[in-house]
Order: C-alpha cells, then sequence, then structure tokens
C-alpha cells in the first residue's frame, strides 16, 4: 500500500471531487472536496504504516550471517552523492522547465493580461494535472521492476537486466496508450466530469494536444 500511495491519492481526490461535482457544490466546494480526499488517503497509508511497525519491528529483516560490509564514511558519502546527484539534477530540471514554461506561454498568448492569465490557468490547473494522471500508474510498474534488475545486476546477468527492462517498457506502453488515446478523444467528457463546463471548454483543446506526450512521458 506504501508503494501505491500516489495512485491512492489520485483515486481518493478524484472521486471526492466528482462527488462534490456531481452534487452542483461550487468549484471551491470541489476543490475543497478533492484536497480532502487527498488528505484522507495520506492519512489513511501513515496509518496502515504505523500499524505495520508496531506489529512487525520485531521481526528480523537480516540476517546476522549476511552483515552488510562496512565502509569508511568518505566511501559511504561518495556512494550517496553518486546516488542522489541524478535525482537531484532531475528535480532540478523540472523546476527548470517549468520556469521556462510559464515564461514562454505567458509571452505567446496575444490579448490582455487578463486572457493570458486564464488561458494558462485552464492549462496549468485543468490541463497538466489530468495529463500526469497516467503517469501515476507506471510507479508501481517503476516500484516492483527496480529490485529485479538491481538483483540481475548484481549477478552479471545481462540478459535479464535487458528482458526486464524490455518487458517493462512494453506494459508502460500497454498502459499508456489507451490513456493517450482517451484523452485525445475524451478530453472534454473527462474534464466537465471534474470541473465546470466553462472551464473545461478551455482546457479540452489543450488536454487533447498534450495527451500524445503520454507515451512518450
Amino acid at each position: 500500500m506504501a508503494t501505491s500511495s500516489p495512485l491512492a491519492v489520485e483515486i481518493f481526490g478524484t472521486c471526492f471531487a466528482w462527488y462534490a461535482n456531481s452534487n452542483g457544490y461550487p468549484i471551491r466546494a470541489v476543490a475543497a472536496y478533492a484536497v480532502f480526499g487527498v488528505t484522507l488517503s495520506s492519512f489513511i497509508c501513515a496509518v496502515y504504516l504505523l500499524l505495520k511497525y508496531v506489529f512487525y519491528r520485531k521481526k528480523r529483516l537480516f540476517s546476522l550471517k549476511n552483515e552488510v560490509e562496512r565502509k569508511s564514511d568518505i566511501g559511504i558519502l561518495k556512494k550517496l552523492l553518486k546516488t542522489a546527484a541524478p535525482i537531484t539534477a532531475s528535480s532540478l530540471v523540472m523546476s527548470i522547465v517549468g520556469i521556462i514554461d510559464l515564461f514562454l506561454v505567458m509571452r505567446l498568448l496575444s490579448g490582455s493580461s487578463d486572457f493570458a492569465n486564464d488561458q494558462y490557468g485552464a492549462y496549468s490547473a485543468l490541463a497538466t494535472p489530468i495529463f500526469n494522471l497516467p503517469s501515476v500508474m507506471i510507479i508501481p510498474i517503476a516500484t516492483a521492476i527496480l529490485p529485479v534488475i538491481a538483483g540481475a545486476i548484481g549477478k552479471n546477468d545481462g540478459k535479464k537486466v535487458q528482458d526486464s527492462v524490455l518487458y517493462s517498457a512494453k506494459l508502460c506502453v500497454c498502459i499508456a496508450t489507451p490513456c493517450a488515446l482517451g484523452l485525445c478523444f475524451l478530453s472534454r467528457p473527462i474534464l466537465v466530469l471534474l470541473f465546470e463546463d466553462s472551464a473545461a471548454a478551455k482546457a479540452a483543446p489543450m488536454l487533447s494536444a498534450l495527451s500524445s506526450a503520454v507515451i512518450f512521458m
């Protein structure tokens, strides 16, 4: 459950937002319901982890016969930096891309500043979150396949590494392709389900244009 918590967050938030929207609540109430769903799912995951810790903390996870070889502090620091550097760099790149995206979109949108803010709000607050939704379903695959690949690398089994990577890539494509087609042709109904008609009408063409990138992402 801990590894699938992002999916649980999306499901709870979407269900609560759908309930509020189907009952005719104003958009601010729909947003509040969505936040409440996210908060509730995070709380459930936290309770699950706490209970698991309480009931299983006495269980030995590693045998004393298989002690990890101790390394110097410098060695541990180098290994930590080697692992953390790519993750930090990727997060930095995503932040920079977001800033560039905001700068370019706001400059290229013609008309008044209110029009530009309105269009960019529809893009960033409506179209982009729905566009990112399919990637949440890929996280459990990545979490499950990582130990298999790491174990194969440790055994110098190149064929298993290649087969595992190809299998996971094919599985991701099998999930992403229908999602991309659905977001392309059903962008308006999907957005109407979650948001007001006027807001959905603005964001639907943007979501259809973004949908082709779902497979590559």
